[in-house]
């Protein structure tokens, strides 16, 4: 009799300790389940403001290759002072001329410079493994994310 005294202990020890381990493998399920919500949700927030902003960016080069060319249109307007019989002219044109080259190289040297950069930054931040990581853990549901229609421009 004692023997079954003992094993109905144990199987109600074992019973008790099998539920209770199987609720916190509920908790854990679930704190793990709002970790990889918490930490797709903000990294879909952070590759939506870094969209933004490489958006806008592309604007800043737009702007810089667009100066150039207008610099460099206006090469044809300094040849043309170059040949004037004027002296004050000609130095005038030279010193336009020196100008000109000034600002181009530091067009030049910004766009290169902002080139580097997002390379940097892309080795950094590995945009492409940010989306395949949302790919396989999805952020929650009803966040606004569009990664599908984000794009970071040229990788």
């Amino acid at each position: 009799m004692s023997a079954d005294y003992w094993e109905a202990g144990a199987v109600a020890r074992l019973d008790a300790l099998l539920d209770e381990a199987a609720a916190e493998v509920e908790q854990l399920a679930l704190a793990e389940q709002q970790f990889r919500s918490q930490m797709t949700f903000e990294l879909s927030l952070f590759r939506q403001r870094v969209a933004k902003i490489m958006k806008d960016n592309r604007d800043y080069e737009d702007r810089c290759v667009s100066l150039e060319m207008k610099l460099d249109d206006a090469s044809e307007n300094l040849s043309k002072l170059s040949e004037s019989s004027t002296q004050a002219v000609r130095e005038k044109g030279l010193a336009y001329k020196e100008r000109r080259k000034e600002l181009l190289r530091k067009c030049e040297g910004m766009v290169e410079s902002n080139k580097e950069f997002k390379q940097d930054f892309e080795k950094v931040a590995e945009i492409k493994a940010f989306d395949a990581l949302c790919a396989k853990y999805p952020p929650p549901k009803g966040l606004d994310t569009g990664l599908a229609q984000m794009d970071l421009g040229p990788r």
